[in-house]
């Protein structure tokens, strides 16, 4: 049977192709409302010996019908696939049963779920809808351009290819073990992705714009680049987020946000901002240090409790001001040294914002280079045997300062039960004006200064109940009238002498 420009008129009339095969070789359907429909019953066979174009009408594919042939070519039509509802501009491949959207496309689902594979290309493509895809979206190259609004979870990847996958409204969820592959840009826009409940792996290289909310549920490892641009948010939930060959870039004036996640292998040049307008911000994060590890462009930032750990370097040389957040705690644990070596003179630019901000010592070292360094207004704990040391030399001994000599800028230091904060190399300048500015918990708490380093004191130092325990020859240089009160341990030779 053919048909030539067959045109159906009336109210929800239908062709029913009810034999084995029925042929149709003309170049186009156009039916004369949206609701005329071509019927394709439970087995029959429909064959197009040449592609079809079909305009805003619909094609009803019942179980066990077929179709079979040349593409068929929709226009803000129907297509009814086995019950399932689907709106459509773009091509029907009928013997691969392959979609393509090929510019300005629509894929819109009111139910149902489609098992088709979803090729993509040209722009402004969008695949929308209340239905369950079961396989995949592939986009054809880096001028190529989706958007996405699904309701349901998605059962299959996502290949960019170079191309762009924008988010609309509803969140964007993956099933187990299914993602999004590289390279390619996402953006999203209030929407989230969510990733499913299995590990996965990226090994190409994505940028997110605007990715205001990323969600993993299992432990990620990267092993592409991944850069942010605009404000972004990655969230682990609480899953190990592992950075194997692969980096987090921060784009020019841009900021991310990481939270309630496990970073690990973090060391120079895989985690780092591209200007100093962008910023890093922690949020209940724990990072684990490979190696050294050098901040020299941007800004950071703390909230909630952020751990770092690793026998290494967290070396600041940054020359913008990063802040610990109020009612933020950044701990430094066991064998990290944070090294204070910015690339201008200023001393204070590691924020505390207000006295609700906490730096807690966990077996660490604050270390300060020859600009020295100054810390204000937030709470210092010492916990366990802790550290500080400054660079000198002859002419230069800057030191480690706390507080400016103005009470409302004292750094409050709280040193727990039985741990020592103890002055290895260069000078401890305390500047604290309240006398409750500094507590020792109980007499087994200690402020220890070893040999060839000098405590100045500008205001009265209050360590009782603890103690101050000189451990060789050291100095003790004060302002006139200012002491310490507490008892005092001398190991070595102290020298003496008032400041001018």
């Amino acid at each position: 049977m053919t048909f030539m420009n067959l045109r159906v008129v009336s109210f929800c009339t239908y062709i029913l192709l009810l034999f084995s095969s029925t042929k149709a070789d003309s170049s186009s359907v156009t039916f004369g409302s949206k609701y005329s429909t071509i019927k394709i019953d439970s087995g029959a066979a429909c064959i197009f010996e040449n592609p079809r174009y079909i305009e805003n009408g619909v094609i009803n594919r019942e179980q066990y019908g077929i179709a079979r042939g040349a593409p068929i070519i929709f226009k803000y039509s129907s297509f009814v696939d086995c019950g399932n509802k689907l709106k459509i501009t773009g091509i029907l491949d009928p013997n691969e049963y392959i979609f393509t959207l090929n510019g300005e496309g629509l894929f819109s689902g009111r139910t149902g779920s489609f098992y088709q594979p979803i090729n993509v290309s040209g722009k402004n493509n969008i695949i929308e809808g209340n239905l369950t895809l079961g396989n995949n979206i592939t986009l054809q190259d880096s001028n190529t351009s989706v958007s996405i609004n699904l309701i349901s979870n998605l059962n299959g990847n996502i290949y960019l290819n170079g191309g762009m996958l924008c988010l609309m409204e509803n969140n964007l969820k993956f099933n187990d073990g299914k993602q999004i592959v590289g390279p390619g840009i996402i953006c999203e826009s209030g929407s989230k992705l969510i990733y499913g409940a299995k590990p996965l792996t990226f090994s190409e290289n994505i940028c997110f714009v605007d990715a205001e909310d990323i969600q993993f549920n299992a432990d990620v490892t990267l092993q592409g680049n991944w850069t942010f641009s605009g404000n972004s948010t990655l969230g682990g939930n609480l899953n190990s987020f592992y950075i194997q060959d692969g980096k987090i870039i921060i784009d020019k004036n841009s900021s991310l946000l990481i939270k309630d996640i496990i970073l690990h292998d973090i060391q120079d040049g895989n985690l780092f901002c591209m200007d100093n307008n962008a910023t890093i911000t922690f949020q209940n994060v724990t990072m684990y240090l490979a190696n050294d590890y050098t901040f020299s462009i941007g800004k950071f930032a703390t909230s909630d409790q952020v751990t770092f750990l690793g026998n290494c370097k967290f070396i600041y040389q940054s020359q913008m001001e990063s802040v610990i957040a109020s009612k933020s705690i950044l701990t430094l644990d066991q064998g990290i040294t944070f090294s204070y070596d910015p690339g201008n003179m200023r001393k204070d630019l590691i924020v505390f914002e207000d006295e609700y901000s906490t730096l807690n010592l966990n077996g660490a070292t604050l270390h300060a280079t020859m600009t020295g360094m100054q810390l204000t207004k937030g709470t210092l704990v010492i916990n366990s045997n802790s550290y500080l040391s400054a660079e000198k030399n002859t002419l230069i001994d800057e030191g480690i300062t706390m507080g400016n000599d103005n009470t409302v800028d004292d750094l409050s230091c709280q040193s727990l039960n039985g741990s020592s904060l103890e002055l290895k190399t260069g000078s401890l300048k305390y500047r604290n004006v309240s006398p409750t500015s500094w507590v020792m918990e109980n007499n087994l708490s200690s402020v220890a200064i070893n040999a060839n380093s000098n405590l100045y004191l500008y205001q009265d130092l209050n360590i009782a109940p603890g103690f101050l325990n000189y451990k060789g020859r050291g100095g003790f240089f004060y302002a006139p009238l200012k002491k310490t009160n507490g008892s005092l341990l001398v190991s070595g030779y102290i020298n003496y002498q008032e400041l001018n």
